[in-house]
């Protein structure tokens, strides 16, 4: 096999590849777990208990196993108090989660544009189905590839994907990275070193979720660059501004 194959291949994730990184997490599972600012991934228990909701400031309930056995919440269930959305789906490697992959993503995001939007994304466990489903809008409205949306993720909950879901995930991928090839953007200005580079990495930072280092490290790779030290200042004030709003 050439070099060029060999290096082909290797751009492509597998399911066993996903597997792997799922299995270097090394935290306990918990009955919750705040994965992303606001959106929280849980088992059914917690979901069943009100209380507990309130007390983590729980507006909207996502619940990935909806009317399967051990899961009791609808609507009826939660009242006025959260609003409900009911995916249901079975955790097995045959069941097309991908045709709610656009609409829980949707309901994610909506609720996360009230102030006070809180979710709880849970399925009886909260490791395959909600996991899944948290990914998926991960990799929607934040653009984060799989790998790096299943890196954040782990960091924060013991979660597992079944393959059938992980290898939709992929495909998700795959689709989200094609669909990004076709739009390309030139942003310069005299030498294209300080004033479009300060652009470019204002938008990684609003809109693809990095830290300001992580925005220099990724331009860097392709580019010389070198903003000002005024735009590096108002960079670095960016950069703590988004910090503290996305754990407000």
């Amino acid at each position: 096999m050439s070099a060029l194959k060999k290096r082909k291949r290797k751009e492509y994730l597998t399911v066993k590849d996903l597997q792997k990184l799922l299995d270097s997490c090394t935290l306990h599972l918990h009955e919750v777990d705040e994965v992303w600012p606001k959106i929280y991934i849980g088992n059914a228990a917690v979901a069943h208990n009100k209380a507990a909701l309130r007390k983590l400031g729980i507006t909207h309930v996502l619940n990935a196993a909806h009317a399967k056995r051990g899961s009791v919440g609808n609507q009826n269930f939660y009242g006025s108090s959260f609003v409900y959305c009911g995916i249901p789906a079975d955790d097995s490697t045959h069941f097309d989660l991908d045709v709610y992959f656009q609409p829980a993503a949707d309901f994610i995001h909506k609720a996360l544009q009230s102030p006070d939007g809180r979710v709880l994304v849970h399925c009886i466990m909260g490791m395959s189905r909600s996991s899944t489903l948290v990914l998926a809008y991960l990799m929607i409205y934040r653009h984060l590839t799989l790998k790096r949306a299943l890196q954040e993720l782990i960091q924060k909950r013991a979660i597992y994907p079944n393959r059938n879901f992980l290898a939709l995930l992929l495909d998700l991928d795959l689709q989200l990275t094609r669909k990004k090839k076709t739009c390309k953007v030139l942003v310069h200005c005299a030498m294209g070193l300080s004033r479009s580079s300060s652009l470019v990495l204002a938008y990684l930072m609003i809109h693809q979720g990095m830290t300001l280092a992580e925005a220099i490290k990724a331009v860097g790779a392709n580019r010389n660059i070198c903003p000002n030290s005024g735009f590096l200042e108002q960079l670095r004030e960016l950069d703590k501004e988004l910090h503290c709003r996305q754990w407000k």
